[in-house]
């Protein structure tokens, strides 16, 4: 089957330009400023796409129900089983690049910057947090019906993604992958908070794979999906037991740019980010250098500027 007949029988035409308007709509409305750093547009456009690992699930789900009710698992095609669900998976997949890309585009416009080398990785957890859920449904809707999957996994996964950030225990809000607060022009978001969601993930991608294969007993299989999530829980709880409510960070390094300076006026340091602001910021540095000259002439001998 061509890809875009594929496209056209699948639930993207209708599901899609919801999600999208859904993910536009947070990207246009989210509070934040021309502030020309591009933490911030990872930050929106994290905060933006919040919502559709849920809805992703759920139509990934509604695709691979569709193959459930064929019964294509139980015949003999001509293609590889995972060929197949690669295939059914596709207009998932190209729904995922349209959706990042709008909403990262709309981000960058609204904060007036593109995303930083040092923003990669949250760029990169919301795409394995997105593909992983996209995994996770069409997992489900190989085991139960489609109309009993799909919106099954949406909620849970929505409610997975929602209720964190409501609870009094902090770490719980750092598994799913939600930022809660951006990286900072002096601190960066620390690698376990990145790491923590991404690998519970990886584990519930993999116990979904190896209860939905079609071999062995229901039970055994359930054992060793539970077992697969319990094995990467636990390592990604570790990683952000001691977090509080404040996003933990660690400062970044060789994160600043500064003039040389006079002998008689400061010198001036600034994110390097903002490097063209220097030759904006000298004179009023002259000016406060200039002052403090001139109030450190006037304390008595042996005295200091406070």
């Amino acid at each position: 089957m061509s890809f875009l007949k594929a496209l056209r029988r699948s639930s993207l035409p209708w599901a899609g330009p919801v999600l999208m308007g859904i993910a536009l709509f947070y990207a246009f409305t989210w509070r934040t400023r021309a502030t020309g750093f591009g933490a911030d547009t990872v930050f929106v456009t994290a905060r933006a796409l919040g919502p559709v690992p849920g809805v992703l699930a759920g139509i990934a789900a509604w695709e691979a129900g569709r193959l459930r009710a064929g019964q294509v698992w139980s015949l003999t095609p001509s293609r590889g089983r995972y060929r197949i669900a690669l295939d059914t998976a596709r207009p998932v997949l190209l729904l995922i690049v349209l959706l990042d890309t709008a909403v990262l585009a709309v981000a960058s416009l609204r904060v007036s910057a593109l995303p930083r080398f040092e923003d990669l990785p949250q760029l990169a957890l919301t795409l394995t947090l997105q593909c992983g859920a996209a995994v996770i449904g069409f997992g489900t809707g190989c085991l139960l019906p489609r109309t009993l999957a799909a919106p099954a996994i949406t909620l849970v996964l929505s409610l997975w993604i929602l209720i964190p950030a409501s609870l009094e225990t902090p770490w719980v809000r750092y598994l799913n992958g939600l930022p809660v607060d951006a990286a900072t022009v002096t601190d960066s978001i620390a690698p376990g908070v990145l790491l923590a969601p991404a690998l519970l993930m990886a584990g519930a991608v993999t116990g979904v794979l190896l209860a939905s294969v079609r071999r062995g007993s229901r039970l055994v299989r359930a054992a060793a999906g539970l077992c697969c999530l319990t094995a990467a829980a636990v390592p990604a709880q570790a990683l952000v037991a001691d977090a509080g409510y404040e996003t933990p960070t660690v400062p970044r390094a060789g994160a600043q740019v500064c003039d040389k300076g006079t002998a008689r006026t400061p010198r001036i340091c600034v994110p390097k980010e903002f490097t063209a602001a220097l030759p904006r910021l000298r004179p009023t540095g002259e000016a406060r250098g200039r002052g403090f000259v001139r109030d450190a002439r006037r304390l008595p001998r042996g005295r200091t500027p406070p």
